[in-house]
């Protein structure tokens, strides 16, 4: 690819110091640094905006899944509730007390 379009700024003393350092370090010229620093600045954006995609993508399947799974769990829970009533062991005020209690632990009530 041709290297055809010029980039400049400007920078303080001291920094124009750090990057001269930095170069010299190296052992390469200011304008390669430079250019170099620049090119994999722009690399690690696209791979940093790859990874929060990448994120987001894994949050939002992680929620469906947790979404599904307490719809499981609210199921079960009437399921189980109709069950300790309709076999007569618990009136439905207390199925419904037990099936809070020892399977929901609060996380939703049947109006939910």
């Amino acid at each position: 690819m041709a290297k055809n379009q010029r980039i400049s700024f400007t920078v303080s003393e001291q920094e124009h110091a750090q990057v001269t350092a930095a170069a010299d370090k190296q052992g390469k010229n200011m304008s390669t640094f430079t250019r170099e620093a620049v090119l994999q600045s722009l690399k690690q954006t696209d791979g940093n905006d790859h990874a929060l995609a990448s994120i987001h993508d894994k949050l939002d399947n992680l929620q469906q899944r947790l979404s599904y799974l307490l719809e499981m769990r609210r199921d079960l829970a009437a399921s189980v509730e109709l069950l300790l009533v309709n076999s007569g062991k618990l009136t439905p005020a207390q199925a419904k007390d037990w099936v809070e209690s020892e399977l929901t632990d609060g996380l939703f009530s049947r109006d939910d």
